[in-house]
């Protein structure tokens, strides 16, 4: 489980070992829909276009066929057309919960007992 950059790095890590992860919960993660727009706010987000291509959660994401996913994101949040995107890319049966909130501690906070509930059902098979 992950919160923003944690969110998208859950993400990643359970594209790249789909056979290691059982289940992911991303909250508010920050996932880009482009190398152009991560490079507009952080200069340093990737190293080049094929960095980002390598890494990118939503080209990859049917990589998440056999892991359980539950993807959560504020209407508010900057990151919103990213999870929309990833949303529309993600496996049948993965739980993408859009919820009024933003990029902040009380929606983070909201989601968590969810997002961990979740995990707990896929983990221990309750």
């Amino acid at each position: 489980m992950g919160i923003s950059m944690g969110g998208y790095g859950a993400l990643l890590l359970a594209e790249k070992y789909p056979a290691l992860i059982r289940a992911v919960a991303a909250i508010g993660p920050a996932v880009w829909t482009s190398y152009r727009q991560a490079r507009a706010v952080n200069q340093g987000a990737y190293a080049s276009p094929v960095a980002f291509a390598a890494a990118d959660v939503v080209t990859h994401a049917q990589a998440l066929a056999g892991v359980a996913v539950r993807v959560a994101s504020g209407l508010g949040d900057p990151f919103h057309p990213g999870v929309v995107a990833l949303s529309r890319a993600l496996p049948p049966g993965a739980v993408v919960d859009i919820s009024p909130g933003c990029h902040s501690s009380p929606f983070f906070l909201a989601q968590e007992p969810p997002s961990l509930a979740f995990l707990g059902r896929h983990l221990t098979g309750g």
